[in-house]
């Protein structure tokens, strides 16, 4: 017992003391669900768009997932791209056929990968009234995303920034998809059947997807603690000690867990207060929230096992996180999907347990909320943990 608790406390300071990831573990889904809000409110009227045209002056592979992400569904329901030299942007925006222009400076790339300061500036049309105010927003927002991705994705950009650019490009856009998918949601209509006694419409329908948002981030991170603690020889003296790796692997979960419940608690306790939930429901919300954490990092901590090198490791559960957070409710709630759509989103781990806690908030007994997604969920977790158990004791702890 005093080797398990060794381990929980040394994983608890380790996970603890990366202050940035916790904070965005945290973050991200409350400013994406502000950011849900905002664009699916309102009255459902037509918007005017913003003409905006983008200098790029680094040409990176960064800049130009920056610029397909402008490009995309969500950002051209807003405004419309067009990319030209600094010159020739200025002279469209002096003829007042541009609301802003946006310029990319040289050295964006570097600085991105880098996790360094850089500025995008902004030119904006002083005639116009609307668009250089839409065009701003947009550009607010995109900085947003980048800001995030640099302080919660280092370990990853790390990874991205040894590939090909055309690689680089790919696996960015599919970083900054995770955001700016966001937009791409028309204003939906959505019947939420709840006994809570407060509104909240769509956020209130949105709100377990965040949550699970908020344990695919941490388990994500936490699963890549396992190529840390192999390539600092942790794993290599376990493996030398018989009984130890299940101990070991044990006390990560356990540390795992507690984890999941601290960045959970701010996101629930807001939504507690915001959507006038039954405070009694806290207890058992809690302990859904940190099993469905153990169950993602069982499914991350295998991926990296099972992959060849760190930087492969962090690409495939990149790979991973993105579908799951896409399909399992965490951009749209499973009401405003397409049917076909939200069938496969309920049979993911984070959908299924989202949906079970969708029901619970929504009033019905933890039996009939949980019941069915208990055992499954409890299946799922041993199953992935077997694996990685099997794959430790059989040469990744011995690596």
């Amino acid at each position: 017992m005093g080797f398990l608790f060794a381990v929980i406390e040394k994983n608890l300071r380790r996970l603890l003391a990366d202050r940035w990831s916790i904070a965005i573990w945290i973050g991200i889904p409350l400013v994406l669900g502000v950011m849900i809000t905002a664009v699916t409110g309102g009255s459902g009227e037509a918007l005017p768009k913003a003409q905006v045209i983008i200098a790029d002056e680094d040409n990176s592979p960064a800049s130009g997932a920056l610029t397909d992400v402008l490009r995309s569904p969500g950002f051209s329901a807003a405004i419309e791209i067009e990319q030209m030299g600094r010159n020739e942007a200025m002279a469209e925006l002096d003829a007042g056929r541009a609301s802003a222009v946006l310029v990319i400076p040289a050295g964006f790339g570097e600085a991105f990968f880098n996790a360094k300061p850089t500025r995008l500036t902004l030119l904006e049309n002083p005639v116009q009234l609307v668009g250089p105010e839409i065009a701003a927003f947009s550009v607010e927002a995109l900085t947003d995303m980048v800001f995030y991705l640099q302080q919660g994705f280092a370990n990853q950009l790390v990874v991205i920034s040894g590939m090909e650019p055309e690689s680089q490009r790919s696996a960015l856009g599919g970083m900054f998809a995770v955001f700016g998918a966001l937009t791409q949601a028309q204003p939906p209509v959505v019947e939420v059947k709840t006994g809570s006694s407060g509104g909240g419409g769509f956020g209130l329908a949105l709100f377990p997807g965040l949550l699970m948002m908020t344990l695919i981030f941490a388990a994500q991170g936490v699963g890549d603690e396992i190529w840390i603690e192999r390539e600092a020889g942790t794993l290599r003296r376990l493996s030398s000690t018989p009984g130890r790796g299940l101990a070991f692997l044990a006390g990560r979960a356990i540390a795992a867990a507690i984890i999941f419940v601290l960045v959970s608690l701010p996101l629930l306790t807001f939504g507690f207060f915001a959507f006038d939930f039954d405070p009694v429901l806290m207890p058992a919300t809690l302990m859904w929230l940190a099993l469905a954490g153990l169950v993602l990092t069982a499914i991350f901590t295998t991926v990296e096992m099972f992959s060849p090198n760190r930087r492969a490791g962090a690409l495939f559960t990149i790979a991973l996180m993105f579908p799951l957070l896409m399909a399992g409710g965490s951009f749209f709630p499973f009401e405003a999907m397409p049917e076909f759509m939200a069938a496969l989103g309920r049979l993911t781990p984070n959908g299924m347990m989202g949906e079970s806690l969708n029901a619970y908030l929504g009033g019905a007994s933890a039996a009939d909320a949980f019941g069915q997604a208990l055992p499954i969920s409890l299946a799922i977790g041993a199953f992935f943990t077997g694996v990685a158990t099997v794959r430790f004791n059989t040469g990744f702890g011995a690596g």
